[in-house]
């Protein structure tokens, strides 16, 4: 009974984060190429929602709430709480449930189901979303609240 809502980077080819445009990435998950297609085993029903997230070419891109009208879009759905999983866990999961938490979303981190560039700084955003109000739990926590 849960709505599931996959992100999906949505780069245009001269997005500001690729390296050949001066920022940190290589290139990847340029809109309608097969790397910006959902990952196996993860396949989207036909009542999950996808947001394509990053799409502005001068923007990082990183939260599902940025320019997408995703806040909007789940609270007309009567949504009120929200679990973030997902890579990476230091930029997109980080800056996700961070911005669940500003739109006044209830908000939970499933901490089996994220993954770091760098595991390093895991313990760091942990740290941070927690201070910010955001719970952390293990998926198995989540399905039985």
């Amino acid at each position: 009974g849960n709505l599931i809502i996959f992100t999906q980077d949505w780069h245009p080819a001269d997005h500001k984060s690729f390296k050949e445009n001066g920022g940190q990435w290589p290139v990847h998950c340029e809109a309608e190429s097969h790397g910006a297609e959902l990952m196996p085993p993860l396949v989207a029903r036909s009542n999950d929602l996808i947001v394509h997230k990053g799409v502005a070419r001068d923007a990082d891109g990183y939260s599902a709430f940025q320019l997408t009208g995703l806040a909007n879009q789940l609270r007309s759905l009567g949504v009120e709480s929200v679990a973030v999983s997902g890579i990476a866990t230091e930029y997109c999961v980080r800056a996700t449930a961070l911005d669940a938490t500003k739109a006044q979303f209830k908000v939970a981190l499933l901490t089996d189901l994220i993954r770091a560039v760098d595991s390093k700084a895991t313990s760091a955003v942990l740290k941070e979303v927690a201070e910010a109000g955001i719970e952390l739990l293990n998926s198995n926590a989540w399905l039985n609240i």
